[in-house]
Order: C-alpha cells, then sequence, then structure tokens
C-alpha cells in the first residue's frame, strides 16, 4: 500500500493512532509511578515517558506477528 505525496491513506492514518496511542501509554505509566509515590523522576518526567513508550511498543512487538 502505497500513500502518495500530500495525502494518507488508512494504513497512515493507522500507526500515526498507534504511536500516539502509545506515547500515552508511556505518559499514563509515569503518570501512575508518580501518582502511587514510588519514585520522584524530578526534571527527567519527560525522558522516563519516553523511554516507556518505547518499552510498551517493545513489548507490543513482542506479542504481534510480523511479517517482512
Amino acid at each position: 500500500m502505497v500513500s502518495k505525496k500530500w495525502s494518507l491513506v488508512k494504513h497512515d492514518l493507522y500507526k500515526l493512532l498507534m504511536g500516539a496511542l502509545l506515547a500515552a501509554v508511556g505518559a499514563g505509566m509515569t503518570y501512575l509511578i508518580e501518582a502511587l509515590k514510588l519514585v520522584d523522576f524530578g526534571d527527567y518526567n519527560m525522558l522516563i515517558a519516553a523511554g516507556l513508550a518505547v518499552v510498551a511498543n517493545l513489548v507490543r512487538k513482542f506479542f504481534t506477528k510480523t511479517d517482512y
């Protein structure tokens, strides 16, 4: 499936939404950890949220069949 320049196809929108969802999961996990007073990340909140989004994506990829 190919999307032309200046247009999006359904697959593009799906990938954008998945990326946004994974970013939200990372931010939510960071918020939950801080809300439970388990760890105070201080100035590193955004870095930890991004890292947890990567971990969430890794877990998703691990449990998903991928064809190359």
